[in-house]
């Protein structure tokens, strides 16, 4: 292949179906992925209504999005691949916002074919080892909407101002934190009146997005809860080396961009140090990895900013692109393998679902970590599969701390008494390390309830995930429960 441009559109070609495999396949965020999922399935199946009929704290935008699956007639744990193949629709959309942007931003003259691939690759890159990007999560329906919304802003027309002030408002009610990009209209293409007009069509949107979905009763309390819950329990803190490396790629395109020295992109520059400070204050003890989303959207748009200016040496710039599109895609394939084989990967964790829901009886409630809930089964408590275990008791501290600093807040929150729903629901089955998840003082009543009522059972002996037999347990039969 002597065509350099087909060579490359070759290997972008190969790296995005490596990257888009990885997506499907890999063990992704267990906990969230299935709560996300699984309150879509409450509202859509069950039409319940998050907070006043089970426990959440995100705003629902991106739950109506995932109903779409529900309302097309999925059901079971395999609808993890269903939300994964619209999340790939998301990413899709957001690499088309690269390229198009790239080339928007670009001088006509220096508009080359392989403009845009890099920023391609650079995305392509931090989606396969920053894994918690491209998942079921709000993050990713907010990254669709901001491109297009961006792309629609190089357009320098009114209209297409307030389409994309109605795509930057979305994309916050999808995920607040994406309010961040809001100042990105002004980085790239400041106009008073284009201006207005867009921030008016945002503020029209969050205000019919509260009047439709989501009260502002109800928004504040997402905000506040989210919070409290960040600074929930006493943990040691282990930054997930994922990110440092993404976070390093900032810091090298920061530091190579500023060798450029021109007005605007040093603006770049501090606008993505900002962007970061930002996020590191507010990504709470656990320095949680959703909370640099922004960042990590962020680093794909200013390479996508560098690849549009005029390049001194052309030649040298399209040798860069070429090394970079042939590691990245030896890259993404090993990644790829190490998720397909790894026994926390969908595939396995998806089927070890299967077996859990074809054992239990119709009709059955369940009381399960995120991780082992099999997505479309009833709950037996209000709490669902917002139950975390990265500190002990963390949720339930947290909703101690809502009910004690907003008493007369309109959104009020039940105790936690994992206990009473326990012996008030007998679920099926129950998680192992729920009293991990519970109140720290019901932590030997409830260890002492599971094991005097549930046991592990067999019927999960061929769940390919490994730890998933010995962590569910199933209810005693009633001749069998210990005294």
């Amino acid at each position: 292949m002597h065509d350099p441009w087909r060579r490359r559109r070759a290997l972008a070609i190969g790296l995005g179906c490596a990257v888009a495999l990885f997506v499907l396949l890999q063990p992704g965020n267990t906990l969230d992925e299935a709560e996300h999922l699984h309150a879509a399935w409450l509202i859509a199946h069950g039409g319940l209504r998050p907070i006043q009929d089970f426990f959440e704290h995100h705003t629902p935008l991106f739950w109506h999005f995932l109903g779409l699956i529900f309302r097309a007639g999925g059901d079971g744990p395999e609808v993890l691949y269903a939300g994964r193949v619209l999340m790939l629709a998301c990413a899709g959309v957001w690499t088309w916002s690269l390229v198009s942007l790239a080339r928007r931003w670009a001088p006509p003259g220096s508009r080359e074919p392989q403009t845009g691939l890099f920023a391609v690759c650079v995305f392509a890159l931090i989606t396969t080892f920053a894994q918690d990007l491209i998942v079921v999560r709000p993050e990713t329906l907010s990254l669709a909407l901001l491109g297009p919304a961006l792309v629609a802003w190089t357009r320098r027309s009114l209209v297409f101002a307030a389409v994309a002030g109605v795509l930057i408002g979305l994309s916050i009610c999808a995920s607040p934190r994406f309010v961040l990009f809001a100042p990105m209209l002004a980085l790239t293409g400041f106009s008073p009146r284009r201006t207005a007009v867009a921030a008016a069509a945002a503020c029209a949107t969050g205000t019919a997005f509260v009047l439709a979905l989501c009260p502002w009763q109800e928004l504040l309390f997402d905000v506040r809860f989210s919070g409290l819950l960040q600074h929930a329990g006493h943990v040691a803190v282990l930054i997930d080396q994922r990110y440092v490396s993404a976070l390093i790629l900032l810091v090298v395109f920061v530091a190579g961009a500023l060798f450029r020295s021109s007005r605007a992109t040093l603006l770049w520059c501090l606008y993505g140090a900002g962007l970061l400070a930002i996020c590191w204050a507010t990504a709470g003890q656990y320095l949680y990895p959703q909370a640099f989303a922004p960042v990590l959207a962020w680093v794909p748009l200013f390479v996508a900013w560098l690849e549009s200016q005029p390049a001194a040496d052309a030649a040298q710039r399209r040798r860069f692109l070429d090394l970079s599109l042939y590691g990245s895609l030896p890259a993404a394939t090993l990644m790829l393998w190490f998720a397909v084989s790894n026994y926390y990967s969908a595939t396995a964790v998806t089927a070890s679902r299967r077996i859990l829901l074809d054992a239990l009886p119709a009709g059955s409630r369940v009381f399960l970590l995120p991780r082992h809930h099999p997505i479309t089964v009833a709950d037996a408590t209000y709490w669902g599969t917002i139950l975390l275990t990265d500190a002990p008791g963390q949720i339930c501290e947290a909703v101690d701390d809502y009910r004690a600093r907003y008493p007369d807040a309109a959104v009020k929150l039940p105790a936690c008494d994992f206990v009473a729903d326990l012996r008030r629901a007998r679920p099926a089955v129950v998680s192992r390390q729920l009293p991990m998840a519970g109140p720290q003082a019901q932590f030997f009543e409830l260890t002492a309830l599971i094991d005097k009522w549930y046991a592990p059972a067999d019927k999960l002996d061929a769940a390919p995930t490994l730890p998933f037999a010995s962590n569910v347990y199933f209810l005693r039969e009633q001749g069998a429960i210990r005294q």
